[in-house]
């Protein structure tokens, strides 16, 4: 009779357990980083449209967290960063209509950080562009998130005191020189391993010249990022 008791206390505790396992559901994170170039009017700016599907919040993903981050590329190497986050939530201890208003309210907040109009002078004489894209790949590698992100909207065209893409000589040594990458992958990249994360190469080309030299860059980049791990798509947007 007691051995009878015992077994039936121990299954409702296994039932339980179970159930409790099944409730316990570890959310995803999508981290996404956007970084737009101001060095040139002609680059374009990135749209919210676009960028958003990518945290995939809906259905059964409306309770995973996101983060957000937009930063400008310009003259120096520090520029400031803006970030909002949405903090991931427990589905069996929330309220789906609460959620789809914060849900609402990041979307909101993002589109207003990318498309409100832009207050400073968009243009510079000369571009860091290398140094703040390698310094947030690396912050990217130390997060936990399953998806991390990054979306560089860019002619690619760095024109420091280091290396100028607009002098011919250090173009062509750039992208035809094995031995020219040492600038990125000693001085500057020191890059970790990138495995997980995604890097999105936005630029849509003025012409056939600027595809040309755009299209040589590029593939230099997306060589040294896919050593790294990182996956790296290149297109005129981000609708693919």
């Amino acid at each position: 009779m007691k051995l009878g008791k015992l077994i039936i206390v121990l299954t409702i505790l296994w039932v339980g357990l179970l159930a409790l396992q099944c409730m316990v559901i570890t959310p995803t994170i999508t981290e996404i980083t956007v970084l737009w170039d101001v060095t040139d009017t002609t680059i374009g700016k990135p749209k919210s449209d676009e960028i958003l599907p990518l945290y995939h919040l809906d259905g059964e993903d409306v309770w995973n967290g996101a983060l957000f981050r937009i930063s400008t590329l310009s003259n120096v190497n520090f520029n400031p960063t803006e970030e909002l986050t949405l903090p991931p939530r427990n589905k069996w201890l929330s309220n789906e209509l609460q959620r789809q208003k914060e849900i609402g309210t990041f979307k909101s907040q993002i589109a207003l950080s990318i498309d409100a109009p832009q207050t400073e002078d968009i243009g510079r004489s000369s571009s860091s562009l290398y140094w703040p894209v390698f310094i947030e790949l690396k912050r990217l590698a130390e997060q936990t998130g399953e998806r991390r992100i990054m979306v560089i909207q860019s002619d690619l065209m760095e024109n420091s005191a280091d290396l100028s893409l607009y002098d011919p000589k250090q173009l062509k040594a750039f992208t035809t020189d094995p031995t020219s990458v040492k600038y990125l992958t000693e001085n500057i990249a020191q890059l970790p391993p990138l495995k997980g994360i995604e890097v999105y190469m936005i630029y849509r080309p003025m012409n056939t010249v600027d595809s040309e030299r755009y299209t040589l860059i590029s593939e230099v980049l997306t060589n040294l990022l896919q050593e790294k791990g990182a996956k790296v798509y290149r297109s005129a947007n981000l609708i693919r």
